[in-house]
């Protein structure tokens, strides 16, 4: 593929920019589309940039924060639903392949704690919902005009691109608070079970994709298949960071609406056509997010 044909939407944000450094790597040249670099995908402003531009591959990782949906659910639908239709239309109009970053939000509350692509989705906040919205709008449309698509449902996913925060990522959110108080605040039981990917796994689970024919018209999960507890990530950043977890508070506080009891990541079909295996222990991931982390 030539340099200079591969968009990433977001690519200043934890996803968009670990897919960002794998290509710079490789020397693979890509066009940053993102908000703070003045492209917002809801403004004709980056539809016109894209005509200019015309990539083969737009990979769109943009998104509102799915913390917030609930609290900004007009923002996150300008920026989900507008901008990602822009996206897709686009896609559509140049038959460009499309590669889109959804969640595992809208799984929802699951009975099993192994979760297929073909659950029943039971979506618990706006931004799931729309995220579900946006994996129908690249179905329906790519019907009246086929072009090429991926879907990949990403379970919690963390790593040093995040900004400290207490709204996005619960990796993010928990070393957020332990670096900055003596009191982690913890919205939920500390029994619930979560998949947590190191962002490098998720950016070369992207990559394989990109070039995957096997993938094509598929939706397929991007987690580890490997449950951790809250209390348990809790635990691993205070021993990665060197502290004690004497010195901490842990105050449990009713729940977020939407938030799951169990999330885990059945990853066999991602095994079967792409042949993926997460390289990152949770501790090795912890280690190189908090290396590289704006404190």
């Amino acid at each position: 593929m030539k340099n200079n044909k591969i968009a990433i939407t977001g690519s200043e944000g934890l996803v968009g920019g670990s897919i960002v450094n794998i290509f710079e790597k490789k020397n693979i040249k890509v066009i940053k589309i993102d908000k703070s670099l003045g492209l917002d995908i809801s403004q004709k402003k980056t539809i016109d940039f894209l005509n200019k531009k015309k990539p083969k591959v737009i990979i769109h990782c943009a998104s509102h924060p799915g913390g917030l949906s609930n609290i900004n659910p007009v923002e996150d639908v300008q920026t989900n639903c507008f901008g990602s239709i822009n996206i897709i239309k686009w896609c559509k109009d140049f038959n460009a392949k499309l590669i889109f970053t959804s969640s595992s939000a809208v799984y929802g509350n699951q009975p099993s704690r192994k979760i297929k692509e073909n659950s029943l989705l039971k979506p618990g906040t706006i931004y799931a919902v729309n995220k579900i919205a946006i994996e129908n709008w690249i179905k329906i449309l790519s019907k009246i005009k086929k072009f090429p698509w991926s879907i990949l449902r990403l379970f919690s996913t963390y790593g040093a691109g995040h900004k400290p925060n207490t709204y996005q990522g619960i990796v993010n959110v928990m070393l957020t608070q332990i670096i900055r108080s003596r009191k982690i605040i913890v919205k939920g039981s500390l029994s619930r079970e979560r998949d947590l990917i190191y962002c490098k796994d998720v950016s070369r689970a992207i990559a394989d994709v990109l070039y995957s024919k096997k993938s094509l018209y598929k939706t397929i999960n991007i987690g580890t298949a490997t449950r951790v507890t809250i209390n348990e990530i809790i635990k691993n950043i205070i021993e990665v960071l060197g502290y004690s977890k004497n010195n901490y508070d842990i105050i449990v506080k009713k729940d977020t609406q939407g938030d799951p009891m169990y999330s885990i990541a059945d990853i066999s079909l991602a095994k079967k056509l792409i042949n993926f295996k997460p390289k990152f222990s949770l501790k090795a991931g912890l280690i190189d997010t908090i290396k590289n982390y704006n404190i």
